[in-house]
């Protein structure tokens, strides 16, 4: 048996061939206990990844790769010197690395932030909480003369193929010499052998190249999801360095399917030192109190669901957002499942009667449900930009984010 740690997923865009899924439904098939997920420079199919690997009975873990020259089309697909691999140990191992990707990410030149110099400072932070897996030796001293507990780091043998028998010596007596543990390392670019011409695919629409040009460029159909007794074959010479992959994996806790999300404590003028539930229950009944006793029913219905689900906040930051448009003078509607609340219908976040247009609750929100309800507001475009810029000021720069969908 072995654990898979060094791990693209279709987020290493142009590189890896597989999605979350299918790596964790593989993994489930070869009976892996565990499966790592390291994308280049990325973080963002981690949550899905960990989901989907509980859902078939095996331990994510989250990791990441560094490349010095990942800004460059280039360096992000076939560029792999002075890499590095982190694997979160815990929570606090998990922010250090959302911290060092945001960082990476949000600098003009992204490439200047190097990661054996952000990596030196985690060296002497981070120690108990990442891994730190390399397979260049110069890394490796780099990282040990900054401070790196010798405890946290590892050497990465990549087989088959990656290197040649001289310079896999080398680092074998170089991890020898300095009491490294070796960890063998088969480094997964797509499910199958038969997915080579997918990854080739992609990687030429990444480098703006032909299928051939990139042909021999691309890694071998050797990268697939092993199973594990060729796994153990290909590395029957160093058997430790097998049974290393499943050590980090039992040190690796980190599990992000049991985060909660933490909405914002807000409160309505009249009712702050209320709970959100009761602001909610307050501000809703005080609309509805006026309306038909199907209404009230129908109100403390969609309450229930709410309240068992915890999602009153949701709600009330919803609201405050229409509210503070609708003050300024800004067009604001919401569209899709959302109209069917009554609740929302109440806070003014919507403008349809869902009872009087028959519209079902459960469509938007049901007690089964565990992700946050989807509220969808199309503010006027002329004067979006105003009402993004009042959500940082009202919630703290530092605590808002704008995405992409």
């Amino acid at each position: 048996m072995y654990v898979p740690l060094h791990v693209y997923s279709d987020f290493s865009l142009g590189y890896g061939s597989a999605s979350a899924d299918e790596l964790a439904e593989r993994g489930r098939e070869l009976g892996l206990v565990a499966l790592a997920l390291t994308d280049i420079e990325c973080l963002a199919g981690q949550m899905r990844f960990h989901y989907e690997c509980k859902s078939r009975g095996l331990k994510a873990i989250t990791g990441v790769e560094l490349r010095k020259d990942f800004s460059t089309l280039e360096g992000l697909s076939v560029g792999k010197s002075d890499r590095l691999i982190l694997l979160a140990r815990n929570r606090r191992g998990y922010e250090e690395l959302c911290k060092l990707v945001s960082l990476r990410r949000s600098t003009a030149r992204p490439d200047s932030v190097l990661p054996m110099e952000r990596a030196a400072a985690l060296a002497r932070s981070s120690s108990s909480d990442l891994f730190f897996l390399t397979d260049d030796q110069a890394s490796a001293e780099h990282l040990l003369n900054n401070g790196l507990d010798v405890s946290a780091l590892r050497l990465l043998l990549v087989r088959p193929g990656h290197r040649s028998s001289v310079s896999e010596n080398a680092l074998i007596s170089f991890a020898t010499s300095n009491d490294i543990r070796i960890v063998a390392d088969p480094m997964v670019v797509m499910l199958r052998p038969e997915d080579r011409p997918l990854h080739i695919l992609q990687m030429a629409i990444k480098l703006k190249k032909t299928v051939g040009e990139v042909n021999r460029i691309g890694e071998s159909a050797e990268r697939h999801m092993m199973e594990a007794e060729r796994f153990v074959e290909v590395f029957r010479d160093l058997p430790h360095a097998v049974a290393e992959t499943l050590s980090i994996a039992e040190q690796c806790s980190l599990d992000l399917t049991g985060q909660k999300l933490v909405f914002p404590q807000i409160g309505l003028s009249t009712i702050s030192q209320a709970s959100p539930l009761n602001q909610l229950r307050a501000a809703c009944s005080e609309v509805i109190a006026k309306f038909p006793e199907e209404y009230k029913q129908r109100l403390e219905g969609e309450m229930q669901v709410i309240a068992e689900n915890g999602f009153a906040s949701y709600f009330l930051v919803v609201a405050e957002f229409t509210r503070e448009a609708r003050r300024r003078g800004i067009a604001v509607a919401a569209r899709g499942s959302a109209v069917s609340s009554l609740v929302a219908y109440a806070l003014g976040i919507t403008s349809v009667d869902p009872v009087k247009n028959g519209l079902i609750f459960e469509r938007f929100l049901h007690q089964h449900r565990q992700e946050p309800p989807d509220i969808d507001l199309d503010f006027a475009s002329d004067r979006r930009g105003e009402i993004q810029a009042w959500v940082g000021d009202r919630f703290g720069r530092d605590r808002v984010a704008a995405i992409s969908a």
